[in-house]
């Protein structure tokens, strides 16, 4: 793989200084006095100082001060993180991948329910949430298909105390409420949370002249729980329960030459559950394991207004068994071995497939050494390769070599070069849908190949003190066969707009990111961050629709009135995007930019009992076609908690 891009722009780079975005626990996490434990990055548990590959934290004090509702609305401006906005749902977009090419997990497992590759964050409460880890670049060696862009980990509340009790309630100017509640308990062999909540949100309509919705009403309710039980000295099992129930509301307006209205519901149900046990052998050896289950229920229903030719009515149910072994152990020269098997099942069952019905197994072997060699300590190497056998695509092999190296003046060096892997999807190859209310027909296609990557990156990172540090990285994913859905210039057999999926011949995108954060500053907390991205179809020579080229953030808070009141500023700057009608003609749009602002005060009051007044999408941004977000919005919100002493 070339890297004539992404040398000269680090070398060019090199007088900025960086730090990994991470942070060290004296540096970014400087409130919290223990150097806080990592599981993504390596799949073992490891210090945050000490992790090689470079992992952001994000904890739970940070998570409630943003007063966001989900865990899309919470990522809209964190460095380095896109969230796109469609119909299918708010998905996350690292290093310019979309959301099809990030692996969400929910405590190191697979979730299911994607639509049209689309994990919606949005329907993930914040509220049982204790942390949030971010791995950005190609992490197929471990993880397999769906990692090439990174690995989002969202780590679910634990109970640190005999009793901790967490209420929650705000309002929105839009109509919108949301109720939270948190219950844990710790015993001396076992402990328990129980989290839930309810929201709820009228739609909103940005073209208010025509029928059509641009924001869906929802109604949601989540509930989940998370218990450990110790075994004994060196043991444990844990276990973990989660449901939610969606419906979602709105209108569809259709085309100049299908002039129909249509109503639209769309509920969706997700349950998750698994168990797994954890034991360490010996000093130096630890195995873990994780079976699972999740089902996805999907009920989609469209309306037509004063007849009922087109009423169409799908449900989508989707099943995810999986299995995980993993063996850790530390050996003699420096080596800390991580190994591991899985096994996944995927069951689709839906009106939208060719056939009504597919099924697919996967079974994978990963083998990682983290290799310290020398005494310095300074230097560490971690190679690790994957097979994968798909019960569709066969064998596949994915390997990769990253290294960190300490290096003088507090600069820390990382590099990665490795191969990425993709495997279509159901929907992509087996599709069979209709849509009248926009006047389009799409067709799966069975020949699809899977998506392969050559991926590299390369980082500087920076401490200045305690207060200071910042970070810049290049990275590069070169792919052959990426899956593309097109609308072509031919008419279905129904008399729409024909849509197909096809595999480009090869695309680029290239970029770069960098961060800078200050803690302590007075009484000052800020963190910026951009990123330019390149990303090209380089056999049309097209820029890949959807993906800006700038992007920047900002988050910043600062204590007010003798250090009791907060003051939380959150905003991103998004550029100019390209959105292709048709890829036969070609036809674009380009989309001007829009600037996210949301600023939040909270008040401690009497006791644990805090305050928040918060005021939304501040510049008012979005559009009916290609920014659907609600409008700007007033919330006013209280939050009680209660922790019993040990």
């Amino acid at each position: 793989m070339s890297v004539r891009w992404i040398l000269p722009a680090l070398v060019f780079a090199m007088p900025a200084l960086a730090l990994e975005t991470e942070g060290r626990n004296r540096d970014a996490n400087a409130h919290y006095q223990v150097d806080p434990i990592v599981v993504t990055a390596t799949r073992t548990e490891r210090p945050l100082l000490e992790t090689p590959v470079a992992t952001e934290l994000i904890q739970r004090e940070e998570i409630e001060e943003s007063g966001a509702g989900n865990v899309a609305e919470f990522l809209e401006t964190k460095a380095g993180v896109s969230i796109s906005h469609s119909i299918f749902g708010n998905g996350v977009e690292l290093q310019g991948l979309g959301s099809e090419y990030v692996l969400v997990l929910i405590d190191g497992e697979r979730i299911g329910g994607r639509k049209n590759g689309v994990l919606d964050l949005s329907r993930i409460p914040l509220s049982s949430i204790e942390r949030i880890e971010i791995v950005k670049g190609n992490q197929s060696s471990l993880y397999g298909s769906e990692a090439i862009g990174g690995v989002l980990n969202l780590i679910t509340r634990d109970s640190h105390s005999p009793v901790e009790l967490d209420l929650s309630g705000s309002y929105f100017s839009s109509s919108q409420v949301d109720l939270g509640a948190s219950l844990g308990k710790r015993g001396e062999i076992w402990k328990s949370r129980l989290s839930g909540g309810f929201r709820t949100a009228s739609g909103h309509d940005w073209l208010p002249e025509d029928p059509e919705t641009s924001v869906d009403a929802f109604r949601e309710l989540s509930l989940s729980s998370h218990s450990e039980l110790s075994l004994g000295e060196f043991s444990l099992l844990e276990g973990r329960t989660a449901y939610t129930r969606k419906m979602q509301e709105g209108v569809d307006g259709g085309t100049e030459s299908f002039p129909l209205i249509f109503d639209r519901s769309n509920l969706i149900e997700t349950f998750n559950a698994s168990v797994g046990p954890r034991f360490m052998i010996g000093e130096t050896g630890r195995l873990k394991g994780i079976l699972g289950l999740s089902f996805y229920r999907d009920e989609y229903l469209q309306d037509q207004r004063e007849g009922s030719v087109y009423d169409t009515f799908h449900e989508t149910w989707e099943q995810l068994l999986q299995f995980s072994l993993q063996a850790d152990r530390a050996l003699p020269g420096g080596h800390q071995l991580s190994s591991g098997l899985e096994f996944l099942h995927e069951d689709l069952e839906t009106e939208r497939l060719q056939e009504g019905h597919s099924d697919r197994n996967r079974t994978s072997w990963f083998l990682q050494d983290e290799w310290m060699p020398g005494l310095s300590g300074k230097l560490r190497v971690l190679p690790s390769f994957r097979f994968d056998r798909d019960s569709q695509f066969g064998f596949h092999f994915t390997p990769k070599l990253a290294l960190r190296y300490d290096m003088k003046g507090s600069l820390v060096l990382r590099a990665s070069l490795g191969n990425g892997y993709r495997a279509p999807d159901f929907k992509e190859l087996y599709v069979h849908f209709v849509h009248p209310a926009v006047g389009y027909e799409i067709i799966g296609n069975p020949d699809l190949l899977p998506e392969v990557s050559r991926s590299a990156s390369l980082a500087l990172e920076w401490q200045g003190s305690r207060k200071l540090w910042a970070s810049l990285s290049c990275f590069r994913h070169d792919f052959e066969n990426l899956i593309q859905g097109i609308i072509t210039d031919e008419t279905s057999p129904g008399g729409y707009n024909l849509g197909v999926y096809v595999n480009v011949e090869e695309a680029l995108v290239q970029g770069l990111e960098a961060s800078l954060r200050v803690r302590d500053w007075g009484p000052l907390n800020a963190e910026l961050s951009y990123s330019y991205l390149v990303p090209e179809d380089v056999t049309t020579g097209e820029v890949l629709e959807g993906k800006p080229k700038h992007r920047a953030s900002l988050n910043l808070d600062t204590r007010l009135f003798h250090w009791k009141s907060k003051l939380i500023l959150r905003g991103s700057w998004v550029g100019e995007r390209v959105f292709h009608q048709s890829y036969s003609g070609v036809s674009s749009d380009t989309v001007p930019p829009y600037i996210l602002l949301d600023l939040r005060l909270r008040q401690p009051l009497q006791g644990p009992l805090n305050l928040s007044v918060g005021l939304h999408n501040l510049l008012d941004a979005g559009d009916h076609d290609y920014l659907r977000i609600p409008p700007r919005r007033l919330s006013l919100g209280l939050q009680w908690s209660h922790n019993s002493k040990p």
